[in-house]
């Protein structure tokens, strides 16, 4: 972040478009973007930059991350 001279510690500040400026995004763990930084986030921000790339960003339609929940495995492999 030093050599962008950001002010964030939890990553590059994007907008809801995930935009850090009007050339540049960043998703995933790299990217502040309120939302949680998890693999199923970024699974849909690639998404979502795929899908805002492939028509030429003619929408305006925001970023918004949908959580589908959480899966946890807790135990010792014991049946």
């Amino acid at each position: 972040n030093n050599k962008l001279s950001l002010n964030s510690n939890r990553g590059i500040p994007v907008n809801k478009f995930l935009e850090l400026n009007k050339n540049s995004f960043a998703i995933g763990d790299c990217a502040d973007s309120g939302f949680p930084p998890s693999a199923q986030n970024a699974y849909q921000q690639g998404n979502y930059l795929a899908k805002r790339f492939n028509n030429y960003f003619k929408d305006n339609i925001e970023y918004n991350f949908f959580d589908k929940g959480k899966l946890c495995y807790i135990g010792d492999y014991n049946s």
